[in-house]
């Protein structure tokens, strides 16, 4: 495996990490704004529930990506890889 592909892999892997952490943050902090402020203890619609999903999903993957793409920049900086 090259070190290009390696960097990519380790920087998507860190990514997805962090990624994931800031969707669980996001999922938290949004249903704790719909409980407070919109819902209350009353029945939540499923559009509610598919929209916290969803956010937390794109957030993870944009975490991921943002990770490889770094991890691919890092390699591509003087041509050669860093060590």
């Amino acid at each position: 495996m090259g070190h290009r592909i390696a960097w990519a892999l380790l920087g998507t892997a860190i990514g997805a990490v962090a990624g994931f952490v800031l969707a669980c943050v996001v999922i938290i902090v949004g249903a704790g704004v719909f409980w407070l402020f919109i819902f209350g203890d009353d029945a939540w619609p499923a559009a509610a529930e598919t929209a916290l999903t969803v956010a937390g999903g794109l957030i993870w993957l944009a975490g991921a990506a943002v990770g490889g793409v770094t991890g691919w920049k890092r390699v591509q900086t003087r041509g050669k890889p860093l060590t």
